[in-house]
């Protein structure tokens, strides 16, 4: 047993590190390739085609290279939920951790399904250890960790 419950809900830190090599990209990956299930918010979507519209203004990736991380990312399995009902929460949510609604939005997904969220941001797991009342926070480090040994987790078991 790993000591996660099932789904889990990620942010775009963790998810653009499917695509884009960075610190930690091969824990991240990890979820995706244990078939966990995932779940986050509809606002996923945008966050991270930003996060690769950016790379692009930084000439760190073609216009053709994002465009192929966007249908990587497309292309892997996710429960996506509707923003409508979670934000009067992560409003809440980010006037108690002093972090954005952006952010928070993952924070109250995981709190309605009562899951824990993994998220990459350093400062923003860093501030949920330190606000009452949040789902548990994991790194993806953290969470690779706690699935070593485990199998694939679809939501078809």
């Amino acid at each position: 047993m790993s000591g996660i419950r099932r789904p889990v809900v990620v942010d775009a830190s963790v998810a653009i590190k499917w695509v884009l090599t960075e610190s930690d990209s091969d824990a991240a990956r990890s979820l995706v390739k244990r078939r966990v299930e995932m779940a986050a918010p509809a606002s996923l979507r945008v966050e991270t085609a930003n996060v690769l519209w950016r790379r692009v203004q930084r000439k760190e990736l073609t216009l053709e290279q994002a465009l192929l991380c966007w249908d990587a990312l497309s292309r892997i399995p996710m429960d996506l939920h509707p923003i409508e009902g979670l934000v009067q929460r992560a409003l809440e949510h980010a006037a108690a951790s002093e972090r954005t609604v952006y952010d928070c939005l993952y924070v109250a997904l995981a709190e309605r399904l009562g899951v824990c969220l993994v998220t990459a941001d350093e400062s923003f797991h860093k501030a949920l250890l330190s606000t009452p009342g949040v789902p548990r926070v994991l790194l993806p480090g953290e969470a690779a960790e706690l699935l070593a040994g485990d199998g694939p987790h679809d939501s078809h078991k």
